[in-house]
Parts: C-alpha cells; sequence; structure tokens
C-alpha cells in the first residue's frame, strides 16, 4: 500500500525477527521502528503499574490492539504478529500461504502447534528461569521436537515440498533453540537440516550478515535467562 511501510518492535528478536525474515525474503521496503525498556530496567511490579502503560502511548495511533509487532503500511495498522505475517504473505507472496488445501491446512496445525510449544512453555521457561520452570520444559520438550521432527519427515520446508509461512516461525524457533542448548536438536537431524537450509536461502544469508541483523538477545531484558 505504501512505498516503504514500518514495522514496530523491541530492539530484540522476540516475535518479530520472523517477520524481519519473511520482509527481507520477499524484498519488500520497510523501516523499522525500535523500542526500549528505560534505563535501569524494570520489574513485574512497575511494568504493571505504569511503565507499560508510557511506552504503549508512543504507539502510532489506529492500533487496534496497541501493541508490539505492529505494522504501518500507508492507512493500514496491523498488530498481532500472526496476523502481521499473514498480511505481508498475502499482500506481497501468497505462495507462503501454501499454493494448495493440504499445504494450507498442515500449515495452520504446525502454526498453532509450535506457538503453544514456544510462547507457552520455551518462553515460560526463559523468563521464569526458576527450578520448577526448568523441570517443566525439560519434560515436555524431547516429545514435542519429536512430534514436529515426524511431522516434518523428509519434506524439503515444514509444510511439504513448498517454502511457507510456517517455515519463518520455525526455524527462527529452532535457532533459538540451539542457542540455549547447542545439543538441543541433535536427536532430529532433519529439524537441523531444515533450520539451516532456511538460514542459507540467499535473502535470508544476506540478511544475517547484515548491520541490520540481530544475533542476540532473543528475548526481552526483562528474562531471567539470557539468550
Amino acid at each position: 500500500m505504501s512505498k516503504t511501510m514500518e514495522l514496530g518492535y523491541w530492539r530484540y528478536r522476540g516475535l518479530a525477527h520472523p517477520l524481519r525474515f519473511v520482509l527481507q525474503y520477499l524484498g519488500v521496503p520497510y523501516t523499522e521502528k525500535n523500542y526500549f525498556l528505560p534505563e535501569g530496567g524494570v520489574t513485574k511490579e512497575t511494568w504493571a503499574g505504569g511503565e507499560r502503560a508510557k511506552i504503549r502511548a508512543t504507539y502510532p495511533p489506529g492500533l487496534p490492539f496497541p501493541n508490539v509487532p505492529y505494522l504501518v503500511d500507508g492507512d493500514l495498522h496491523v498488530s498481532e504478529s500472526k496476523a502481521i505475517m499473514r498480511y505481508i504473505a498475502r499482500t506481497y507472496g501468497p505462495q507462503l500461504l501454501g499454493t494448495t488445501p493440504l499445504i494450507q491446512v498442515r500449515v495452520d496445525m504446525l502454526e498453532s502447534f509450535l506457538y503453544d510449544f514456544w510462547y507457552m512453555e520455551f518462553a515460560h521457561r526463559v523468563y521464569e528461569n526458576t527450578p520448577d520452570a526448568i523441570a517443566q520444559f525439560n519434560a515436555v520438550h524431547p516429545e514435542k521436537l519429536g512430534h514436529i521432527s515426524r511431522y516434518v519427515g523428509d519434506n524439503t520446508w515444514a509444510a511439504g515440498s513448498e517454502l511457507t509461512v510456517v517455515d519463518f516461525w520455525l526455524c527462527e524457533f529452532l535457532e533459538h533453540l540451539t542457542i540455549y542448548d547447542v545439543n538441543l536438536l541433535a536427536p532430529f537431524p532433519n529439524l537441523q537440516r531444515l533450520r539451516d537450509n532456511f538460514q542459507q536461502l540467499p535473502a535470508i544469508a544476506a540478511y544475517r550478515k547484515s548491520g541490520d541483523f540481530i544475533q542476540t538477545p532473543c528475548y526481552s531484558p526483562r528474562a531471567n535467562l539470557k539468550l
């Protein structure tokens, strides 16, 4: 819609990195507006007690759900990361949504499973970093990674023979897991292959070598485990 859209997010990887990757892959011009926590950081109490509201007050007006990441494309204001991903794909690369009903439903299933695993279980382990959170993650990750590995199987990409939006989510998550524990994916060579093939896509490889790429941190400074 506009010549240059704006992506807003914190200056770390988080939920925005798959969006950065897809914009780079599709060659879509964009600028990025980064947000930062106050110097000295915040606690749960100060975040809930007013710091979050102060930062939200600086977001562009017109966001239906004021949050980051957000995307502004002309008069269109989009929030919620999965909605942003789908908007980018529908507008600039519809093939990434899957070209057959079978691939489309495989994308949807894996995306839902992955999102729960990533942001309800791994992120809980990272942000809490308590013995209970560690034990909970250790109890579930072999089974859940096994599910994903069997789902991918010998496919070239996560949902089949085509690169789709779910590869951008999955490969980012797999990199987080590798940063967390370099041996965590050792039992799943097909997931390692998928991650490596994604990183070797020309547009992705070029972005990773650029000064705009964020290697770390993966999560907010509020996380108790620093990745």
